[in-house]
Formats: structure tokens, sequence, C-alpha cells
């Protein structure tokens, strides 16, 4: 990453409706990018999944969990976008032309997290490297988790992602 290239943090599908998205290491995992973006003052991108028309029976979608939301704060390099499925690529690209840096350039780099791996963060990262060729997408292993608390889901399956897409590991980041 050059001295011009600034980072976001993409968050998928936190949600607590989500039983993946409970595992607590990841969870803590997730605690400690969000601090490490804060720290840095990168942008955060959070991605909520909205079943329309079901709202009203659950009342807590839209609402990412409460514990990453309060380490975010009243961060204000933080934004809110809602996808209606699996592949929310439109939505992060949208709501990237709108994020200072990235509404002046063309070539982000994203570093995606969160559930379900096998479903959400796959779509949506196949999406993004489909449609942005020259992104760099960092997929991080150990905060993207799966349904039964299969954290290295993304370890042990191939997911085909484009080549634009890495498979980034925690001591590979620091």
């Amino acid at each position: 990453m050059s001295k011009t290239e600034t980072p976001i943090l993409v968050i998928i599908d936190m949600q607590p409706e989500f039983s993946a998205s409970q595992n607590k290491v990841l969870l803590s995992n997730l605690c400690r990018e969000i601090r490490r973006f804060k720290a840095k003052g990168w942008p955060i991108l959070v991605v909520e999944y909205s079943y329309h028309g079901r709202n009203n029976l659950m009342p807590n979608w839209f609402r990412t969990d409460r514990r990453l939301i309060r380490v975010i704060g009243d961060y204000d390099k933080a934004w809110f976008v809602v996808k209606a499925r699996d592949d929310g690529s439109k939505e992060v690209e949208r709501a990237i032309r709108h994020i200072p840096p990235y509404c002046l350039q063309s070539i982000p780099v994203l570093y995606i997290a969160g559930v379900s791996a096998s479903a959400c963060v796959r779509a949506t990262v196949q999406g993004l490297g489909r449609n942005m060729p020259n992104a760099t997408i960092n997929v991080i292993a150990d905060c993207c988790g799966d349904w039964g608390d299969r954290m290295t889901f993304l370890e042990r399956e191939p997911l085909n992602f484009p080549a634009n897409v890495v498979l980034q590991r925690q001591e590979a980041m620091t």
C-alpha cells in the first residue's frame, strides 16, 4: 500500500440475528480492526442486511451488534449502508464514491470482514472483484465468520475469488 492509498474497512452483516456474528473471537477480532482503523484515521463502512417486510417482526434488523457500535462510537469516518441481497458490492461501490478520499480517487484498497463467509462475504467480494478490477481487496481471515462457528471457512474452502482479492491473515497486516 502506497502512502497515498487510504484503506477502507468494510464490515458485512454483523447483526445479532445472524448466529455467525455472535462468535466471541470474531467480535473481538473485529473490535481490534475497528480500533486500528480509527487510530489511523481510516474510513469504516458498515453494511447491513435488510429483509424487506420483516422488520416489524424482527426489530433489530438494520442494527449492527451493539458491541461493535460502541467501539465505532461517534467516529466521524464511519458510514452505514443497507443491502437487500447477499451481494452488497453495488452498495459498497456507491458508498465509496462519497467517502473521502475515494470521492476523488478511483482505486480503493478494501479490507473485508463480517459474516457469512460462505454467502454474503463471498458474494460481495466476488462482486467487488468483478466490478472493481483495479481495486485491492483484502479479506481479513480472522474477521470473517460462518455458520456453526466455522472461523476457518475461508482457509478451507475454495472461494474462486478474482485475481485482485487476497486472503489476508492478521500477522501479515501489522
